[in-house]
């Protein structure tokens, strides 16, 4: 019996350790709706549920715990988060939960995306990610613009969306 191939989600050919642009999209197994308070839907500004805030405070850390990091932007949805993450050219890396450890690439994007979600998965004693996540490389200031944009605005119209 032939196992199915998963279909490869990464850019071939570039290096995922180098400084970059990253707009990253994160989504709970099965698309299930865990991130919001379900009363809440339809307002502006919806209520993250518990689980919603432990992923905001996981990515309201990263750029605490690796130094070339940087979270410009980023949105909790129902069932997904959007990240947008820059990653600072340096020659070497120090993780600061290990001050011991250095790295003479930069911080990998599947590193700092794994551990976040190992943590709000140790947070809550169960993991409620599917598998990977998506990426897209952010390759100019007009899709670094539009991408903000996007982020900031998603929320909002994805409620004004539901009640449509």
């Amino acid at each position: 019996m032939e196992l199915p191939v998963r279909k490869k989600i990464r850019l071939e050919g570039h290096d995922y350790s180098s400084s970059g642009t990253y707009f990253v999209t994160i989504c709970t197994t099965q698309r299930y709706a865990l991130l919001w308070d379900e009363g809440t839907i339809g307002l502006d500004e919806p209520t993250l549920s518990q689980i919603g805030k432990i992923i905001e405070t996981a990515i309201q850390q990263i750029p605490t715990h690796y130094d070339a990091i940087e979270i410009d932007r980023y949105c909790v949805m129902r069932d997904h988060i959007h990240l947008l993450v820059i990653i600072h050219p340096t020659e070497t890396v120090r993780c600061t939960s290990d001050p011991t450890a250095q790295e003479t690439a930069n911080v990998m994007l599947l590193k700092v995306i794994g551990s976040m979600k190992r943590w709000v998965s140790r947070q809550l004693g169960y993991s409620i990610w599917q598998k990977s996540f998506y990426e897209r490389i952010i390759r100019n200031n007009t899709e670094m613009d539009e991408v903000q944009h996007y982020i900031q605005n998603n929320p909002r119209k994805y409620t004004k969306n539901l009640l449509d």
